[in-house]
């Protein structure tokens, strides 16, 4: 094909112009042939983001560990399953509904657990939650929530979900303040009497029983020792001067913060529980539990443990 141009210089825009087109469509190619070859490389190289495989549905007849509260398990057989609902049946007890989400199939593939790493554990036919403390021959040496160490092979771990994770680690939270509240208090000692205090038939008192103290009254008192009835349960029984001290009364003078101290109980069956002093409001002393609990009492309802 044959063209004629009168102008030179149009002869030489047009012979530009094509070389131009033809570069524009050779670049073109390229970045289409280089997008096509790095979405083949991604997915040669794993550089994708595939999906992750799914477990399979939970259906009628599985066995499963559920979640029923914040750290607490137990195994059960799927009744009736839904996208929104399950329908277990445990062991013991009545069947009842519970979300997909709190719920573990069984069997579980095998995870991988570092020491430190939280899991649920089947210990003695039962299942728990538990904390890798240590690699052993056979598995790990794991503590459980319920204070126990056991060695455990990998079989007896389920990993747990983010949501079931952070529960554990709050429950092993909550197990290490406790331990160390209980041993303050062991430090803290015990209720003291008044220098120079004798008891006196029918005053009411606070005496040793069992590790407690309860409220209890005096019958009879001896040299060194006095019969008293405790309130809890009419029990009549003999305790040395050392393991009684007076009831308390508004007299009394205030716990300095950081003292720990025993609470009165609601009730006199109960035994009068420890407590540590977080200072004064007003008239009132605010104390913390065992448990974290706080709340405000009188100088009446507290007794301040001192070393022996």
């Amino acid at each position: 094909m044959s063209s004629s141009f009168d102008d030179p210089g149009e002869a030489e825009r047009h012979f530009a112009s094509r070389a131009d087109a033809a570069r524009c469509g050779r670049s073109l190619a390229a970045i289409a042939c280089a997008v096509l070859g790095a979405f083949t490389c991604a997915c040669k190289d794993g550089r994708s983001a595939p999906a992750p495989p799914r477990e399979p549905s939970i259906v009628r007849g599985d066995r499963v560990v559920v979640e029923a509260t914040a750290a607490e398990f137990f195994e059960a057989r799927v009744l009736q399953a839904t996208k929104e609902s399950l329908r277990v049946a445990p062991a013991e007890g009545e069947p009842i509904s519970v979300a997909p989400g709190d719920v573990y199939r069984l069997p579980q593939a095998a995870g991988r657990f570092d020491v430190g790493a939280f899991a649920i554990c089947n210990l003695e036919d039962a299942w728990v939650g538990c904390r890798i403390e240590s690699r052993a021959p056979t598995g790990f040496v794991v503590s459980t929530t319920t204070g126990k160490r056991a060695e455990l092979s990998s079989r007896a771990l389920l990993q747990p979900s983010a949501v079931t994770e952070l529960n554990l680690r709050n429950r092993f939270a909550r197990a290490a303040a406790r331990a160390a509240f209980l041993e303050a208090v062991a430090r803290a000692g015990a209720p003291a009497a008044p220098p120079g205090y004798r008891p006196v038939p029918r005053a009411r008192v606070v005496a040793k029983r069992e590790g407690g103290w309860y409220t209890a009254v005096v019958e009879a008192v001896d040299r060194d020792g006095a019969s008293v009835t405790f309130s809890a349960d009419a029990w009549n029984t003999r305790v040395g001067l050392a393991d009684l001290v007076p009831e308390p009364t508004s007299a009394n003078p205030a716990p300095a913060r950081g003292d720990f101290v025993l609470l009165r109980p609601s009730s006199p069956a109960e035994p009068w529980a420890p407590a540590r002093v977080l200072g004064m409001v007003d008239d009132a002393i605010k104390v913390t539990n065992v448990e974290g609990t706080e709340r405000l009492v009188s100088v009446r309802d507290v007794l301040t443990l001192a070393p022996g």
